[in-house]
């Protein structure tokens, strides 16, 4: 069975990071999490950012971990960030490339 012309969806990880409980919070404005992201400008994203004027939707992940610091034991989440991205298949791409 021939997938021509078919868009095949790949999840592209856009962000990874960590949220710690905010060990300084004194007050019910400050945030109860807080943490860092490293976003990666992938050609997949810059692509989709392009396409128009709507937000690229993405997805967040998380898993619960545990780590240790100045001797103590703490928890945290493990954060990724991706979106769905559909790409052609490899004999879509090829025939639009033979039009040219």
């Amino acid at each position: 069975m021939s997938d021509e012309g078919v868009a095949k969806t790949r999840w592209v990880e856009v962000a990874t990071g960590t949220l710690e409980r905010n060990s300084k919070k004194e007050s019910d404005k400050q945030p109860d999490y807080k943490g860092k992201l490293k976003l990666s400008v992938t050609p997949e994203l810059l692509e989709k950012m392009r396409e128009g004027d709507e937000p690229v939707k993405a997805f967040i992940s998380g898993w619960q971990k545990e780590g240790v610091s100045n001797g103590e034991e703490y928890k945290f989440m493990s954060l990724s960030v991706s979106f769905p991205f559909e790409e052609e298949s490899q004999e879509a791409v090829a025939k639009t490339a033979e039009a040219f």
